[in-house]
């Protein structure tokens, strides 16, 4: 795990609390011996590997008096876990990294059919030459599969880091996949503005719509009423002239009587 601007601080806070816990001066003087430095790198295997205990050592400056100052040491290990990923020669190498893990398998006395209890591979990938972070360590130990009495069988083991490290180490294909994951990160950012601009014009062309629906069916009503009225004109005529016509005859048949 690369340690980040963001959590810098909490790790030098970590890892003062490690250096002033075995030398209280460490606190005034932000130095500690060596030898007890190299101690207290060892005590916490959670934090760091063997392997970068020991490069850290070797790139750690040392005063005269044999002191060495820890202030520097979280941007030390950031430029060391930059750099084996940028630069990994061991960790690329399929059968060097195959040759690596069986000497380390050997000298736990085990062979590849060999089964050995999951936690134990941790100590495994420690005495190796591999520059591996503790989140890398734990990244192989949880694709490890392990049977009802905790027991992962070595062959297993051993392909498992042949096929997963060299890819943890794979710059071009890291960028590729960084790439890919921006392209889709932005490609779905369009779509998302893309649908979000359709929704709004989809709702003012159905506005639209329903106000030229509503103008129409007005107009429609209008028609409708003119052509029952003049449906209606000639139906009103003939009845006014009917009731003329009646009145003219009730009006012969009175002078008759008369």
């Amino acid at each position: 795990m690369l340690i980040t601007a963001s959590n810098c601080f909490t790790f030098l806070r970590i890892m003062r609390d490690i250096f002033e816990a075995a030398d209280p001066s460490a606190a005034t003087t932000g130095k500690l011996p060596r030898g007890l430095l190299l101690d207290c790198l060892r005590s916490r295997p959670e934090r760091f590997s063997s392997m970068e205990v020991t490069l850290l050592m070797q790139l750690a400056p040392t005063g005269d008096n044999g002191c060495v100052a820890f202030h520097s040491f979280p941007s030390m290990l950031r430029i060391l876990r930059r750099e084996t990923i940028n630069n990994a020669v061991l960790e690329t190498d399929k059968n060097a990294l195959r040759e690596e893990i069986l000497l380390a398998l050997h000298k736990m006395g085990c062979s590849e059919e060999s089964c050995l209890p999951l936690w134990l591979f941790r100590e495994i990938l420690g005495s190796t030459q591999l520059c591996l972070s503790r989140m890398q360590m734990h990244a192989l130990l949880c694709m490890l599969v392990f049977d009802r009495f905790g027991l992962v069988h070595c062959a297993q083991f051993v392909e498992v880091v042949c096929a997963v490290v060299p890819q943890l180490f794979d710059c071009s294909a890291f960028m590729a996949r960084a790439e890919n994951i921006a392209k889709e990160a932005a490609d779905a950012a369009a779509r998302a503005e893309i649908e979000e601009l359709q929704g709004l014009t989809g709702g003012k062309s159905r506005r639209k719509q329903s106000t030229k629906e509503n103008e129409t069916y007005k107009v429609d009503g209008l028609d409708d009423s003119e052509q029952v009225r003049k449906m209606e004109m000639p139906k009103r005529q003939k009845h006014s002239t009917e009731k003329g016509k009646k009145a003219f005859r009730r009006q012969d048949a009175r002078a008759s009587r008369i």
